[in-house]
């Protein structure tokens, strides 16, 4: 078998890691309450293809785009690379807040046929079902995603669950895809604004990351430097406008920071330009928190700005305006802070939590 090349696969990667190093860890998982998932090279090929075999079932066909949002977890990675096997597309990410506000106009933008969901994610249900009425139809109709075909339910708890579903599947034929075959969608972090989705390719999604350092070096120095692979950033998906504001010279990406430079030429950094609060890795978008609160009873406007934070460089502060009417209930600080959490997915709140306590 010859080595990898740039113009290798998903498909052909793991295959070719199968063969070579079969025995080799591919991943080790490691659950909160200490349960420990391993993998050699050999079982991520087999589960891969097997989860494959496990979606095809389920109606996902090449070039579907699936959005997955089970959380981190042996689950995700296997419905990730079993998606890229069957020649579609996975878009692997969260919801924050509870009505789905934020993820429904990314599945839009991205053209999402199929949603794999972890079935005892109750929050995550309901949120879908703001805008998939018939989420538990074989075939569903979404007004806001009218791309959207199908939901699949994830178990992942029972004797029945997701894993050893997969296991017994037989291994399923691989589709023929091409190295410029898009197969993963990210959404942004949000650090330049609203969320925007970039796309990766077979040739791009892990070409030089799982390649040894020797077979590294030697391809950088085979490629030349317009080489379509070296990009970094291969602009917004369907958003050629923003691409171009981007992306004003080849080569360049303009963050839109708000930086200035001293008399000793060192640059800082301020913060955004958008209309984003950045709350250590976590960027947080106020209008759609205020068009949330504008609806709690007593509040005639609202507005969440940032105050400084030491640890974690801004703290989203609301502001209430009153409502003057006689006859308006009075707003009070916890009735705010109540509206604020009941907004935000318990999930996304724990993840949020977490990171907080490592910093």
């Amino acid at each position: 078998m010859f080595g990898l090349s740039a113009d290798d696969t998903v498909t052909s990667r793991l295959r070719y890691w199968s063969v070579t190093s079969p025995e080799t860890l591919a991943f080790v998982y490691v659950t909160p309450d200490g349960q420990r998932f391993a993998y050699t090279r050999k079982e991520l090929f087999s589960m891969s293809r097997r989860a494959a075999s496990w979606l095809s079932k389920r109606n996902v066909c090449k070039n579907d785009i699936v959005l997955c949002l089970v959380p981190t977890s042996p689950e995700q990675t296997f419905i990730a690379l079993g998606t890229a096997l069957l020649g579609a597309t996975v878009m692997c990410t969260n919801m924050q807040y509870r009505d789905g506000s934020d993820i429904s106009p990314l599945m839009k933008d991205a053209d999402v046929t199929t949603v794999v969901v972890d079935e005892t994610d109750q929050q995550a249900i309901a949120a879908l079902q703001t805008f998939i009425p018939n989420l538990s139809a074989p075939s569903v109709i979404s007004e806001a995603v009218p791309s959207l075909k199908s939901v699949i339910f994830c178990n992942r708890f029972s004797q029945l669950s997701f894993l050893v579903a997969v296991a017994a599947e037989k291994e399923v034929d691989l589709a023929d895809v091409s190295p410029d075959d898009v197969t993963t969608i990210f959404a942004t972090s949000g650090s330049s604004g609203q969320p925007k989705l970039v796309t990766r390719s077979h040739r791009r999604n892990g070409s030089e990351n799982c390649r040894p350092q020797s077979e590294r070096s030697s391809s950088q120095h085979q490629r030349g430097d317009n080489d379509q692979a070296q990009r970094p950033f291969p602009g917004y998906f369907k958003h050629p406008g923003l691409t171009a504001d981007a992306t004003p010279e080849d080569g360049w990406f303009r963050p839109r920071d708000l930086a200035y430079i001293n008399d000793e030429v060192d640059l800082f950094v301020e913060g955004r330009q958008s209309e984003v609060i950045a709350i250590g890795s976590w960027m947080m978008y106020p209008q759609l928190l205020e068009s949330h609160l504008m609806k709690c009873p007593g509040v005639h406007d609202v507005a969440v700005v940032a105050i400084p934070d030491k640890d974690f460089e801004n703290l989203p502060c609301v502001c209430v305006v009153q409502d003057p009417r006689p006859e308006a209930p009075l707003v009070l600080p916890e009735d705010i802070l109540r509206a604020c959490a009941e907004y935000f997915q318990d999930s996304f709140r724990q993840e949020q939590a977490a990171r907080c306590s490592r910093s």
